[in-house]
């Protein structure tokens, strides 16, 4: 077997394969028929205008997107060719250089063929993305000032910062308000910006303050598009997040901003763990209606929704159910939940309604006091919540809670963003299929928890009616059901 890498993988598109030996060979990958969890089928290999090689099947090793195996047959010396290293270009001595903040001879975000951006050229001081975290430090003085110190180099460097909002704790069990790690993210965004780093993304999963979106009533401030300023204002040239709870939040900001969706993980686990012919996909509000009628159609399930009325923030009065969930697996479908009155409520009304089982799949877990409480003696049997905040303390005090982990969809959104490639592809697929918290070690090659689960004890059996013996079917790596 022949091992190869491809920076860029997609139908239609350019790419680059680097040989065992170093070589390196330019194409194009057409004629994918059928994208799978573990390979590529059908597919046609041109390179530099030759005739194009057919192959039937393209293997991944491991869950590495970049990473392929070539069968044997494959002609790889007639790509060579004619292929010696290309020399690196000259610049023209009489050209005009180009001209960047601090003059340093580069605009900003430019890149030219000397500029070959490869892993080395990334840092991330969060995170996985098969390489080390970059080296940082985050402490409080006396005073009880935020001071960061950058441990490495980032100069020239395509930088990225992990930070989410949530409520965190402190190594003496004191609770640490979102507003702490906003600043920490701030500060580390000028430091590196300050050291001369190329390019800064600040990697948010659950954004700051995005449902003080809109002024709601006299006097009240526009929180979100404040935090957009702070950011621009600190030095972050592009942003990452999921799920917004308004998409208009992006129109804040002057840089670009990256939305990815939750939905292709929401799609995998129902298409895994759940019968779909027999699911309803449920709104608890009429602004979740265009989230929850998505993943129904998607699915090819009916859609119900409730009507709420609410007393005061956070405190629903009256539900009223609009669709038929009678007999029925339904499934709330919102993009966080708080305290989880909203939630609780609407389990109790599509209990009474006919509702066979319950289940809620959220975006971001804040489970604010007392959520945990409400979840468990709720007539919800699970609800899923995505990774976008740390869930490991709330599994462990409520076994309703499964996680859906997204950290490849974060890594690969990464990956893609460093290299010039697209990322509106992960908007309707999961990069790769991954090990999942809510499979419970079904997919593990020892049957063991994975590591966000080694520390809690497991069921013998899911008790959302998963199988229990042999491993768990790989997902379509493509879930929306279209085409490349």
């Amino acid at each position: 077997m022949k091992l190869v890498r491809f920076l860029m993988k997609l139908n239609n598109e350019s790419v680059t394969i680097e040989l065992k030996n170093g070589t390196i060979v330019h194409g194009t990958v057409t004629g994918v028929d059928v994208q799978m969890n573990t390979h590529l089928k059908n597919v046609k290999l041109t390179v530099r205008g030759r005739e194009p090689i057919t192959l039937d099947t393209l293997s991944i090793r491991g869950n590495n997107t970049r990473y392929w195996i070539l069968p044997d047959a494959l002609p790889l010396d007639t790509l060579l060719v004619d292929d010696a290293p290309r020399p690196k270009s000259k610049r023209d001595p009489n050209a005009p250089a180009a001209r960047g903040r601090g003059d340093r001879g580069r605009g900003r975000g430019m890149r030219t063929d000397d500029d070959m951006a490869t892993l080395a050229d990334i840092k991330v001081f969060s995170g996985t993305l098969g390489i080390p975290l970059g080296n940082a430090t985050v402490t409080k003085n006396e005073a009880g000032e935020t001071i960061v110190r950058m441990g490495e180099s980032v100069r020239e460097h395509d930088v990225y910062i992990i930070n989410t909002s949530c409520v965190s704790h402190g190594a003496d069990g004191s609770a640490i308000s979102p507003n702490t790690s906003l600043m920490e993210l701030l500060i580390m965004i000028n430091a590196c910006k300050t050291a001369s780093a190329r390019r800064v993304t600040a990697v948010i999963p659950h954004f700051f303050y995005a449902r003080q979106d809109k002024k709601d009533k006299s006097r009240a401030p526009i929180t979100a598009r404040l935090i957009a300023n702070m950011l621009e204002q600190a030095g972050c040239d592009h942003v990452i997040t999921m799920d917004l709870h308004a998409s208009q939040i992006q129109g804040f900001f002057n840089v670009p901003v990256d939305n990815l969706y939750s939905e292709p993980a929401a799609l995998q686990y129902v298409r895994e763990m759940l019968d779909t012919s027999r699911v309803v996909i449920v709104s608890p509000d009429a602004g979740g209606a265009k989230r929850a009628t998505a993943l129904a159609d998607q699915l090819g399930v009916d859609f119900a929704l409730f009507h709420k009325e609410r007393k005061k923030a956070n405190e629903v009065s009256r539900m009223v159910l609009v669709g038929n969930a009678r007999d029925k697996i339904a499934i709330l479908v919102d993009d966080m939940a708080d305290t989880c009155g909203t939630l609780e409520l609407a389990a109790r009304q599509l209990r009474e309604s006919g509702a066979e089982r319950v289940l809620a799949i959220v975006t971001h877990g804040i489970l604010s006091p007392p959520a945990l409480e409400r979840i468990a003696k709720s007539e919800l049997e699970a609800l899923i919540v995505t990774n976008t905040l740390p869930q490991e303390e709330n599994k462990r005090r409520c076994p309703k809670l499964e996680e859906i982990d997204i950290s490849h969809l974060l890594a690969e959104t990464i990956r893609r963003s460093h290299y010039g490639e697209s990322v509106s592809v992960l908007f309707s697929q999961i990069p790769y299929d991954t090990i999942q918290p809510y499979r419970h070690g079904v997919d593990t090659p020892t049957g063991s928890p994975p590591r966000s689960r080694a520390g809690t004890p497991q069921p013998a059996a899911h008790h959302l009616g998963a199988a229990s013996e042999g491993p768990a079917p790989s997902p379509l790596r493509q879930v929306s059901g279209g085409a490349l």
